[in-house]
């Protein structure tokens, strides 16, 4: 676990997909991006902590006053070459972008 200037980078945990999940979708609209077919509507945004449990993925939270800011993750997504893994899901709160 990382800290900085009451900042915490850690691994995500269960009770913080309803957070992530709520902010990657004002993230998406913030952007005006299509929903459908995106991030937006896939079933995993709602279950981050668990897609990446038991795979060789990770994906951490930064955590400020018990606020999730933002996310971002690796996983082995099918198709890529061995030892290779996908950023996922990175997303930030306009409150901490700089």
């Amino acid at each position: 676990m990382e800290t900085k200037d009451g900042f915490i980078i850690r691994p995500i945990k269960e009770t913080d997909n309803a957070q992530m999940a709520r902010l990657i979708r004002c993230v998406i609209d913030e952007f005006g991006v299509s929903r459908t077919g995106t991030v937006y509507d896939d079933p995993v945004t709602d279950c981050i902590s668990q897609s990446v449990e038991n795979v060789n993925a990770e994906y951490w939270v930064i955590d400020y006053g018990g606020e999730i800011q933002g996310g971002c993750g690796f996983y082995p997504t099918k198709g890529l070459p061995g030892k290779c893994a996908e950023i996922v899901k990175y997303y930030l709160s306009p409150a901490v972008r700089g």
